[in-house]
């Protein structure tokens, strides 16, 4: 059985005035090979010798990939041919009427020759390729006439098929593609000239959507703080110990820079955090704000403290140490500081936190921002935070649309973490065969995004689960700059022209419009694969091996 478009076609056949194409389509449903395509009722513009655009049809184009493609006219009734005229009459039984009718030979002939300049219009690097494109008529209803050239001499039986012929249409077919085709080398129609052909006869899908540019606008304009986020930052200046808990996406951190603009006019404010990327983003957000502010992460904090004390480089002390050895020579007031906020403190072990405690004015304000759940360097704190501090929680993601949240809501601990988010589009799970494979569909599927969705290049970015040393595989890195032309750089330096290229352990506590997910090697843990899938604001794609998607299937299916 072939394939046949369109899918309705027996429903369209149905008319009165179709019967005769419905009785041809019947046979070659039934005779013809899987391989054969046929396409019914094609309609088509077409330029006529005055250079106007007038309409044109064709009942069947029927394409045999091993053979050609034929198009097919089709006239019912019995048809005969007046010589002398060159006028063609088809007489209606049912009816007992004779009509004039066009050549059925020249109409199948005039679709042939417009199809090919669409195609060629399209795809001009076929011009060089012999297609075998055919032209015949089928005349159901009529028997095969004596005369082996009734029709005059450009009109050979040979181009005919007659009602004698329905039985073998297959083979009919087939000789009328082999006798245009005559000695010519012919070379089998293959999978992308098939696709090509097809989606010019009947055309590409147009979904009824907002365009994914626009989609993300109107999502971030839809996601803002809530009325609990914003009584936070009216009531925590007025507490001296805060520890906020709170999921992925609750606004952790932007609440963190509200509280600093806030309280900067009137105090020096050390903020502290332990990606270099995160310490970055919020530097950035505070780009020509003239306040006493200072934005470090923890290992730049305490390289510019010892510079600052002209302290000798020691590779023999650990962190703890430098921390403690350096806080310790902060005794005069004036190097401290009225404000210290942590954020991500779940990385902070309370070791630190209690050496960081020493360099806090008298009655300054120490606030703790954190998350348990994406503790991924085992420096859970535990009696730090509980011995003076004023505890809240946040409860409401706003930062990833429903659909993402749905992901990885989950694996969070809090009771009430729910979303208020839009709902957005459903994340993609996406199975290739290697490591190279998946960041070639990252390549391409961003080159679609920037060349048909208007989606800009710092709107995107590329999560590695794993590092790319683990997989074994030399030249990974290249693969996406090779196929979209982008720079590749982390996300402590990205530009506006670069892509975003990080690991799950220092993308924390920042966000993507567009999130590429991929690079699974080790075994799912759920701390990384919660931080990973809350990175990505308005949209997901997972990319990895087939073992790995149907892992994370397995992990996603018994978290929710």
């Amino acid at each position: 059985m072939p394939e046949y478009f369109p899918p309705t076609i027996l429903s369209l056949l149905d008319k009165n005035n179709f019967q005769s194409e419905k009785k041809v389509f019947l046979f070659m449903h039934d005779l013809l090979s899987k391989e054969s395509k046929i396409y019914s009722q094609c309609n088509f513009l077409k330029t006529s010798i005055e250079g106007n655009m007038i309409d044109g049809e064709c009942d069947f184009i029927i394409m045999v990939p091993n053979k050609g493609i034929l198009f097919l006219e089709v006239k019912g009734g019995i048809v005969g041919f007046n010589a002398r005229d060159k006028q063609w009459i088809s007489l209606r039984r049912d009816e007992n009427k004779k009509y004039k009718i066009k050549d059925p030979l020249s109409q199948s002939k005039k679709a042939m020759f417009a199809i090919r300049d669409l195609l060629y219009d399209d795809y001009p690097e076929l011009k060089g390729k012999f297609l075998n494109l055919s032209y015949a008529a089928c005349l159901p209803d009529t028997p095969r006439p004596l005369d082996p050239r009734p029709f005059g001499p450009d009109k050979p039986q040979n181009l005919f098929i007659f009602k004698d012929d329905l039985n073998n249409i297959r083979e009919n077919i087939n000789k009328i593609l082999d006798w245009h085709k005559g000695d010519r080398e012919f070379n089998t129609l293959d999978a992308l000239f098939q696709k090509n052909f097809h989606k010019l006869i009947i055309g590409n899908d147009l979904p009824v959507k907002i365009p994914l540019k626009k989609s993300i606008e109107i999502e971030n304009e839809e996601m803002s703080f809530s009325s609990n986020q914003s009584f936070f930052i009216n009531i925590i200046p007025n507490l001296n110990y805060v520890a906020l808990n709170g999921g992925a996406g609750t606004g952790k951190t932007l609440l963190a820079i509200e509280l600093m603009r806030t309280m900067a006019p009137k105090h020096k404010i050390l903020f502290l955090c332990f990606n270099k990327p995160l310490a970055r983003y919020i530097r950035y957000s505070f780009k020509g704000f003239n306040e006493k502010l200072y934005i470090h992460n923890i290992h730049q904090w305490v390289s510019t403290m010892k510079r600052g004390l002209d302290h000798p480089k020691d590779n023999s002390l650990d962190l703890d140490q430098e921390i403690e050895t350096v806080v310790s020579e902060l005794k005069n007031d004036d190097k401290k500081y009225d404000v210290i906020i942590i954020d991500e403190a779940q990385d902070f072990s309370d070791e630190w936190m209690i050496s960081i405690e020493q360099i806090l004015r008298k009655n300054g304000k120490f606030y703790v921002f954190y998350d348990q759940q994406q503790s991924i360097f085992e420096r859970k704190s535990q009696y730090f935070l509980k011995e003076k501090f004023s505890h809240l929680e946040l409860e409401e993601n706003f930062r990833n649309t429903k659909q993402i949240f749905e992901l990885f809501k989950g694996f969070n601990k809090q009771t009430k973490y729910s979303s208020r988010g839009v709902i957005g589009s459903k994340p993609e799970l996406i199975a290739v065969r290697n490591y190279e494979q998946q960041f070639k569909w990252i390549a391409d599927k961003i080159n679609h995004l920037r060349q048909h969705e208007g989606i800009e290049v710092r709107e995107m970015g590329v999560l590695l689960y794993d590092g790319l040393k683990s997989t074994n595989v030399k030249n990974l890195s290249k693969i996406i700059p090779n196929i979209s032309h982008l720079e590749l750089s982390p996300a402590e330096y990205v530009q506006p022209d670069q892509l975003m290229f990080e690991t799950i352990n220092r993308i924390k506590g920042l966000e993507v419009p567009i999130l590429f997910f991929t690079n699974f090697v080790s075994p799912i843990e759920i701390e990384k694969l919660y931080v990973g899938l809350s990175r990505a604001k308005n949209r997901l794609f997972i990319i990895g091996l087939e073992s790995k998607i149907n892992e994370l299937n397995k992990t996603l299916a018994f978290s929710s």
